[in-house]
This record gives C-alpha cells, sequence and structure tokens, in this order.
C-alpha cells in the first residue's frame, strides 16, 4: 500500500479518537481493561499503549506500517488459539465493544491486536471496505464522519479489490458517437440474423449515404468489425 501524507494524517485522526474515548468515556475504557485481564492474564492492562504514529518520523511510520500486518496477524493467530468456549466469547465481545463504542468493522483488527498483545495501531481508513466474493461487489461502509477524502486515501485498497473480483473487466468509454456505434452494432445483429454478409450489411445500414464507392464500403465493413469487437468487451 502507498503511505502519502493523506495516509497518515487519516490514521492519526483516527489515534486521537480512540485516545480521545479512552480519556472521556468510563464504560469504554473499564471494558477494555477488563477484556485485556480476562484474555491476556499474564501482561499488566497498561493503557499507554504502544502507539508508533505519534510524533514518528517519516522512517518511523514506514517502519510500522512494515510490521503492522504482521503484529495483526499474530494477533488473530493467538485470539483463534484460545480454548473454543473463550475464543467464541471473545470475539463476541470485541464486536459489542466495537458497536457499542461506535467504532466501524475496521477497527476489529485493532482491537483484537490491543486487547491479546497490549499493541495498538489505528485503523489506516475512515471507512470499513468489505468484499463480497459471491455478489461480485465492493461494500463500503461509511461512518457518519466518513468523507470524501476518506474514499479517496482508501481508492488504491478498493480498486485493488475490484480488480481481484472483476480480472476481464473494462471500463467503458463513452463519447459522443458511443449511441451511433451502438445503433450501427443494433442494425448489425438484426442482419446476421438474416444470415447476411457484412457487405450486404454496410449497404443496408449506409443506405443513405451519399457516397457509396467499393473501397468506402470497405473501409465501413472494416469500421463494422471494429464496432462488434468493441461491443463484445462491454
Amino acid at each position: 500500500m502507498n503511505i502519502n501524507k493523506a495516509t497518515i494524517i487519516r490514521m492519526y485522526k483516527n489515534q486521537y479518537l480512540f485516545e480521545k474515548r479512552i480519556w472521556s468515556d468510563l464504560d469504554f475504557v473499564t471494558k477494555v481493561r477488563q477484556y485485556m485481564l480476562k484474555y491476556n492474564p499474564h501482561s499488566f492492562p497498561n493503557l499507554a499503549f504502544n502507539s508508533p504514529l505519534m510524533d514518528g518520523t517519516n522512517d518511523e511510520h514506514r517502519e510500522a506500517f512494515s510490521t503492522r500486518m504482521e503484529k495483526f496477524r499474530v494477533s488473530q493467530e493467538t485470539a483463534r488459539a484460545l480454548p473454543q468456549d473463550l475464543r467464541s466469547e471473545f470475539f463476541h465481545d470485541v464486536l459489542g465493544l466495537a458497536q457499542g463504542s461506535g467504532l466501524g468493522n475496521e477497527w476489529l483488527s485493532t482491537l483484537v491486536s490491543l486487547i491479546i498483545d497490549h499493541w495498538f495501531f489505528p485503523p489506516i481508513h475512515n471507512l470499513n471496505i468489505k468484499p463480497d466474493e459471491g455478489k461480485k461487489r465492493v461494500v463500503l461502509e461509511l461512518n457518519p464522519d466518513t468523507s470524501i477524502d476518506d474514499i479517496m486515501v482508501a481508492w488504491e485498497e478498493i480498486q485493488h479489490y475490484q480488480k481481484k473480483l472483476y480480472p476481464g473487466f473494462k471500463k467503458v468509454n463513452f463519447t459522443k458517437k458511443s449511441f451511433k456505434h451502438l445503433n450501427i452494432h443494433k442494425k448489425s445483429l438484426v442482419a446476421k440474423t438474416k444470415k447476411n454478409s457484412d457487405m450486404y450489411i454496410v449497404a443496408d445500414i449506409w443506405a443513405d449515404a451519399e457516397d457509396n464507392k467499393p473501397e468506402t464500403d470497405k473501409k465501413r465493413r472494416s469500421n463494422l468489425r471494429q464496432i462488434r469487437h468493441r461491443m463484445k468487451d462491454v
């Protein structure tokens, strides 16, 4: 993922949002400490958590990003290694903590890592990107304060999932000739059902044209075949 200024600023905002809640929402901080003790009793639940972005240099930002996914992966594996009954309870508690505090699903990995390993790294985005392979759609779950700028920050990742779900998809380029070419294509398909040759179709479509020279019709036939090919890619 490209680490740019907009991404860093968004993460600072997410970090501020979380720390503000820690210092202003007694119920939230109580639950976080409670879950830390419950699911990782061997580590003291210190809420002065590792916060790699605060006052960080560019090199520190890059290092934090490079370790982020590995940290999240280890935390998820640790959580899944819990006894089955405790594991189900853990993920239920994390989901309830997020939903009860107005945090979107993009915060779940952060909360898992915070509770299990006492390691904090805020979400990259102010929205949740949810690829749905069954419906072949990329769903965006927006927060009350999600802006168009937040979507643009996430656009690279959104496009990644679009390409993954539609590897052969080609976007339609709409021009002033689009409807003209579409009408030619429709007439061509109708004529094709009658098993007419392309030259016959050309003569029918351009019957009212002033220039009906053989060499002009050959160019029109070539144009017709290009239009037909492009329409197959739509």
